[in-house]
C-alpha cells in the first residue's frame, strides 16, 4: 500500500499592481487600494518616505484591501508600496503610488498677551498652533483698519509680534491667525493694546529732511514743500527765516493749535519779491484717534526741532525779472546735511575719524566746509575738508587732549551742522569707599555714597548691585548717571 503526501509551494504570490492612494483627499486617513493577487493569504502596506524600498520599513499587515492609513501626518507626501504574502513568504514589492493625508487649516490661536514697550512698539505674544506654519496678525485703530500683516517671525515654542507702527497714546485692536498652506483658521479673541503716554518718548528732536522752497520761480508766492508723511498724529508749522539761524525765524503759517497744517506744502504769498528767506519746518505730534476714547483726539504731544533750513526767493515782475531769473538758484546748490563722528567718545590722547555730507553732489571745483572746535584745550580739528566734485562725503580727523564735552562743528555757507564728542580720561577713578546707614526699616527705603578717588568725567555711570535681591529690590544691576566732576 503506497504513502500519499501533500506537497507545499515556497513559491512566493505575484506583486500586486500597482495601488491607487488618495491624494489630499481625506483629513482622517490615506485611503489605499489594491486589486487582490490570487493566492495571497494576506498583504503588507507599506508606507514609505521617498520614492525607493529603503525608506519603506516593516510595513502593516492588512487581510485584503483597501487599507486606510490614519497615522500619515497630514500635508506629506508618501511614497504606498503593497506586498501579497502568502503562509510561507511575500512578493517583492508593488510599484510606489503617492498619497497625501488632506491638511486642514489650523484651529485659531489662543487669545494673546498684549505688552507695550518704551520703543514705540506693541508687543504681541501668544501660544503656537499645531500644523500652522505662519500667522497673520490684523490691527484697527487710529484710522488703521483691519488689515492683513504677515508675521515675520520663526516659528518656534513662542510667538512675537511687535508693531511698531504706533501713534503715540492711541487704541488698537489686534487679532491673530494661525495658516498654512490650506487656509487660515478663524481669528483669535481680540486682545486691546494702547502705545504708551506720549510725555514718555516723545522727544525734541531735529527732523532729518530739508525743505525745498522755490527760488525765482513763482512772481507771487514762494511754494514750500518737504517729504515727511502726512498722518492723522501729526501736524505742521512752517517758519520764515531772515538768515540761517534760528533766532531768525518767525512762525508764518501753521502756528495756533487750529491752524496746524495738514498737508506738506506750504505757499509763502506775503514774501518780498527778490528778497533771500530761509525756511525751517517743524513737526507737531498729536495723539491720533483713541479707539476707545474719541474725546482724547489731537491732543498735542509735543513738536520737534526746527528743520534744516533752505532759502528761496519770490520773482521780481516787470524790468527786473529778466535779471533775477537769470541768478543761478540758490537750492540746486549742495548744503550741509550733517557732521557726523564715527564714534561718540574716545580717550584723552586718541583721535576720532569724521565726515561731512553734503545734500547732493559737490560741483565742478568741490567745495570746502570749515570746521571747529568749541574748546580747543579738550580737542583740535583741521581748519576746513574738501569734498571732491562728484562727491557727497569727506573725511576729517579730530585730535583729543583733555577729557571732557565739546562740540565739532561744519560750515558751509549760511548753513551749520555739529556733532558731539565725549574725551574720556586715560584712566577711570577708582571707587575710594561707599558710605550710608548701615540698617533700615522693611519697606523703607537707604541712601549711599559713593566716593570716587578721582572727579568723574561727564557721562560716567557707576553700576551697583545687591548681593541678596529679596531683600533690596535694586535688582542684579543698576547704574546712576553722573554729573561732570562728580566726586
Amino acid at each position: 500500500m503506497g504513502r500519499a503526501g501533500i506537497r507545499v509551494s515556497n513559491t512566493p504570490p505575484s506583486p500586486p499592481q500597482k495601488p491607487n492612494a488618495s491624494d489630499n483627499t481625506f483629513a482622517q486617513e490615506v485611503h489605499v487600494t489594491w486589486h487582490p493577487v490570487a493566492g495571497a493569504k494576506n498583504y503588507k502596506v507599506f508606507r514609505c518616505n521617498q520614492n525607493d524600498t529603503s525608506s519603506c520599513g516593516i510595513g502593516v499587515s492588512a487581510n485584503r484591501p483597501p487599507y486606510a492609513d490614519k497615522t500619515a501626518s497630514p500635508g506629506v507626501r508618501y511614497y504606498y508600496r503593497i506586498k501579497a504574502c502568502s503562509n510561507i513568504s511575500c512578493s517583492e514589492f508593488s510599484e510606489a503610488d503617492t498619497g497625501e493625508r488632506k491638511l486642514l487649516p489650523p484651529h485659531a490661536p489662543a487669545k494673546p498677551t498684549v505688552t507695550t514697550s518704551l520703543n514705540k512698539e506693541i508687543l504681541l505674544a501668544w501660544k503656537p498652533v499645531s500644523n500652522a506654519t505662519r500667522y497673520e496678525i490684523t490691527k484697527s485703530g487710529a484710522f488703521d483698519h483691519f488689515s492683513n500683516r504677515p508675521y515675520a517671525g520663526p516659528i518656534g515654542e513662542s510667538m512675537y509680534y511687535s508693531d511698531k507702527s504706533v501713534y503715540p497714546g492711541a487704541t488698537y485692536e489686534y487679532k491673530v491667525y494661525a495658516c498654512n498652506s490650506s487656509g487660515c483658521s478663524n481669528p483669535s479673541d481680540i486682545v486691546i493694546g494702547k502705545s504708551l503716554a506720549p510725555s514718555v518718548h516723545v522727544k525734541k528732536t531735529t527732523p532729518t529732511f530739508i525743505p525745498q522752497a522755490s527760488d525765482n520761480t513763482f512772481s507771487n508766492k514762494i511754494h514750500i514743500s518737504w517729504d515727511y508723511p502726512v498722518s492723522d498724529t501729526t501736524r505742521f508749522s512752517i517758519y520764515r527765516c531772515t538768515n540761517a539761524h534760528k533766532n531768525s525765524c518767525q512762525c508764518l503759517g501753521g502756528c495756533t493749535t487750529t491752524s496746524r497744517l495738514r498737508r506738506n506744502t506750504f505757499d509763502d504769498t506775503s514774501a518780498t519779491p527778490g528778497t533771500l528767506y530761509f525756511y525751517r519746518v517743524k513737526i507737531r505730534y498729536f495723539s491720533g484717534y483713541d479707539l476707545f476714547h474719541p474725546q482724547n483726539k489731537n491732543t498735542e504731544l509735543g513738536s520737534s526741532d526746527l528743520s534744516f533750513a533752505d532759502p528761496g526767493r519770490r520773482k521780481i515782475n516787470n524790468e527786473t525779472e529778466q535779471n533775477v531769473s537769470t541768478a543761478q538758484p540758490l537750492n540746486q546748490q549742495p548744503k550741509l546735511k550733517r557732521i557726523e563722528l564715527l564714534s561718540d567718545s574716545v580717550r584723552a590722547g586718541e583721535s576720532v575719524q569724521g565726515k561731512v555730507i553734503l545734500t547732493s553732489n559737490a560741483p565742478e571745483g568741490g567745495m570746502t566746509v570749515m570746521l571747529s572746535s568749541d574748546r580747543t584745550e579738550r580737542a583740535t580739528v583741521n581748519g576746513s575738508v574738501q569734498v571732491h566734485s562728484g562727491e557727497t562725503e569727506a573725511t576729517f580727523t579730530v585730535t583729543t587732549q583733555a577729557p571732557g564735552l565739546l562740540f565739532i562743528s561744519g560750515i558751509l555757507g549760511n548753513f551749520t551742522q555739529r556733532d558731539r564728542l565725549t574725551v574720556l580720561p586715560d584712566e577711570e577713578p577708582n571707587i575710594t569707599n561707599i558710605s550710608g546707614e548701615n540698617s533700615t526699616i522693611q519697606g523703607d527705603p537707604i541712601s549711599l555714597n559713593v566716593h570716587f578717588s578721582d572727579p568723574v568725567h561727564v557721562g560716567a555711570k557707576v553700576y551697583v548691585k545687591s548681593s541678596n535681591a529679596t531683600l533690596f529690590s535694586l535688582g542684579n544691576q543698576y547704574h546712576i548717571q553722573l554729573n561732570e566732576g562728580a566726586t
